[in-house]
């Protein structure tokens, strides 16, 4: 399984230009062996409790190497139905992928999960060098993908997937391991810096619902203030003691590092970054869900960053420039 369209609807997150742009839905699923292979009469579900949901039609074998693409008017051809489904971009979801032998289960089956997502913005399978990832593409990537009307964006039959997505906002350095205050954990050193990419502003906050700002809430957590943009081409550090209310620990922390005063320092953060590894992802906030779905007032934050953080000797400072999604 390798890549789906994630849409916003009825259910979801309402967007009427996301119908105007004749996009649903989509399930793609890539043959990865050198062989071809029959899925017909295999299963496609949102859940792992009920896998023989959506049966995949007679006569469907996808080529060594080939994809096939299944669209939410299949999967979801009666939404009031049990055995349809959509797939939920306002929380995340999750689909499998079943092998079936005569509508018996052999219990071979593939599964993605993935968080909330952007409107108009699919998600792929991405490979790295500690395996594979589902991510948020630059591109979509099924065949047919800027059409006027449903039946045209039904009329892609898959293709290989874009590059990741990548910013605007980076995780650009993590400082997660300072030599140690004696025996000491030296924690008021760390530090997270956020680097903007492009060549525009960047606000760390939804601009048409402002108190919605982004946040850190796994490694560390932290909730930027209202009101910060990152510069073009600027960075901003997040740190584990209060900024504002520790004048000398910030001076001697800019001193130490050699930090510009024009460069914002904000804190603190709840928690430690683990010297032994962990995760650290940002999350951004989407816009509140519309009195049209089962979740009004719901704002979702989706992950921008999921960064395994390898242990150093002490002092040394990792630098990434990750795709945030």
């Amino acid at each position: 399984m390798r890549e789906r369209r994630i849409k916003n609807n009825a259910g979801h997150q309402y967007n009427p230009s996301f119908y105007k742009r004749g996009l649903e839905d989509a399930i793609e699923l890539h043959n990865l062996s050198a062989a071809p292979v029959n899925i017909s009469g295999w299963y496609l579900s949102d859940s792992k409790n009920v896998l023989r949901k959506f049966q995949i039609p007679t006569n469907n074998t996808i080529a060594a190497g080939g994809f096939k693409v299944f669209y939410e008017y299949q999967f979801n051809a009666d939404p009031n139905s049990p055995l349809s489904f959509s797939l939920n971009s306002a929380r995340g979801d999750e689909v499998h992928l079943a092998q079936a032998v005569t509508g018996a289960l052999t219990g071979f089956r593939a599964t993605a999960q993935f968080g909330a997502s952007e409107n108009e913005v699919s998600i792929g399978r991405y490979v790295t060098s500690v395996g594979s990832d589902f991510t948020a593409l630059s591109r979509r990537t099924f065949g047919r993908d800027n059409p006027d009307t449903s039946d045209e964006f039904r009329m892609g039959t898959g293709l290989p997937n874009a590059y990741p997505k990548v910013g605007p906002i980076v995780i650009s350095e993590i400082m997660y391991h300072p030599p140690d205050n004696g025996t000491n954990d030296n924690v008021a050193d760390e530090f997270i810096e956020l680097r903007n990419i492009t060549g525009a502003s960047v606000p760390l906050y939804d601009p048409a619902f402002p108190t919605n700002t982004w946040r850190f809430l796994d490694g560390v957590t932290f909730t930027f203030p209202q009101g910060v943009d990152i510069p073009p081409n600027g960075e901003v550090l997040v740190v584990s003691f209060d900024p504002v209310n520790a004048p000398a620990v910030l001076s001697a922390f800019r001193s130490k590092y050699s930090i510009d005063p024009a460069v914002p320092v904000y804190g603190p953060y709840g928690g430690k970054l683990d010297n032994g590894g962990e995760s650290l992802e940002l999350y951004k906030p989407d816009p509140p869900q519309t009195a049209t779905s089962p979740d009004p007032g719901f704002v979702n934050s989706r992950k921008q960053e999921d960064m395994g953080v390898v242990p150093m000797d002490d002092g040394i400072m990792e630098k990434y420039s990750k795709q945030l999604r």
